[in-house]
């Protein structure tokens, strides 16, 4: 119940700060990573910090290349970095897909409402270069449809709790 708790406190905080910055907060991440660290490991010894510290590098590992190539932002890697370490890995790994369908889904909307496809064909045109070229090369985000990624988030994350009674 705690887990939920502070997962929900933390969804909140950077939702708001995503909608007003439009980036989350440092401190916020750097605050709730500690948290879930401590908490791991005082409800499951070492063990909890190992699963928490798990839950903290996989999404590193994963999204820091992502930022790097500029499809994702920095800010979203390290929400999720803080979501690892307060769920673990088995289910921040299922929050992440939960919130990229739904991030999908609001991006086409948004698509469709703006009428402006040119940010959908621009991301194809740069997945296509990098499959005929075998090369890595950074994103021209300046056509793409970029928006807070942490109410996004937050919504999926009560969906997660429906669809997996984490209640």
């Amino acid at each position: 119940m705690m887990r939920l708790v502070i997962t929900i406190l933390f969804l909140i905080i950077a939702s708001i700060t995503d909608l007003k910055f439009n980036k989350v907060k440092n401190p916020h991440i750097l605050i709730f990573m500690f948290i879930g660290l401590i908490m791991n490991s005082f409800a499951f010894g070492f063990e909890g910090l190992t699963i928490a510290f798990i839950g903290v590098m996989i999404p590193l590992v994963i999204g820091y290349p992502l930022f790097l190539l500029g499809i994702i932002p920095a800010g979203d890697v390290k929400m999720f970095m803080a979501l690892g370490a307060i769920n673990g890995i088995h289910n921040t790994g299922r929050l992440v897909m939960i919130t990229l369908l739904l991030g999908g889904i609001y991006s086409i909307f948004l698509l469709i409402k703006r009428k402006d496809f040119s940010g959908f064909f621009s991301f194809y045109h740069y997945l296509k270069e990098m499959v005929i070229t075998r090369k890595l090369f950074p994103y021209d985000t300046q056509k793409s449809i970029r928006f807070p990624l942490a109410p996004v988030t937050f919504i999926s994350y009560l969906a997660f709790i429906f669809f997996f009674d984490m209640l």
